[in-house]
């Protein structure tokens, strides 16, 4: 298991990042992740756990990484207790709040039984069908592509309206 370096922690989500993003990053970029994620907790996960009762005990994890892909923004999974795990390209910066937008519509297709990883096929269905498409044919990326925008001006709302918002890291292994 690799050791994940734990920025930032409340009671709905946690910010972490892997080693190699610590050593890279500056204080200023990790405090962008935590007002990002921050930003996410108070306007995205706030309405999906108002609108989808049973995610009331989900946990957000976020975690920055350096992907080898430099195409590959992001990821979101849903582990069995309905945490939600949101990986993120550390060394795209200038999309972060549009791919936490993204992400955080996975998020919600997730919570809601939307889509669903089906362990006995191994690939995912979406509202009860299964389905094979291209990446950006399926259907539920078609709808987070769709949403993105719209999540990501939320959170850039949020961060110009509490822009002296300064919360501390919390640097300590986990």
């Amino acid at each position: 298991m690799i050791r994940h370096i734990l920025l930032y922690k409340n009671d709905k989500i946690s910010v972490y990042c892997t080693p190699a993003v610590e050593q890279q990053s500056s204080a200023k970029r990790k405090s962008t992740y935590v007002k990002t994620c921050i930003a996410a907790e108070k306007t995205l996960i706030k309405s999906i756990t108002r609108k989808y009762p049973n995610s009331k005990n989900s946990h957000f994890k976020f975690l920055f990484k350096n992907y080898k892909n430099e195409g590959m923004l992001g990821t979101c999974d849903l582990e069995f207790d309905n945490d939600i795990i949101v990986e993120l390209n550390a060394n795209a910066m200038n999309n972060l709040c549009k791919t936490v937008g993204h992400e955080l519509v996975h998020a919600r297709q997730f919570l809601s039984g939307q889509l669903k990883y089906n362990n006995r096929i191994k690939y995912f269905t979406y509202e009860g069908d299964k389905h094979k498409y291209i990446y950006r044919r399926q259907p539920w990326e078609l709808e987070a592509y769709a949403l993105q925008d719209r999540e990501s001006l939320k959170l850039k709302r949020w961060l110009l309206d509490h822009a002296h918002y300064n919360p501390k890291l919390k640097i300590s292994e986990v």
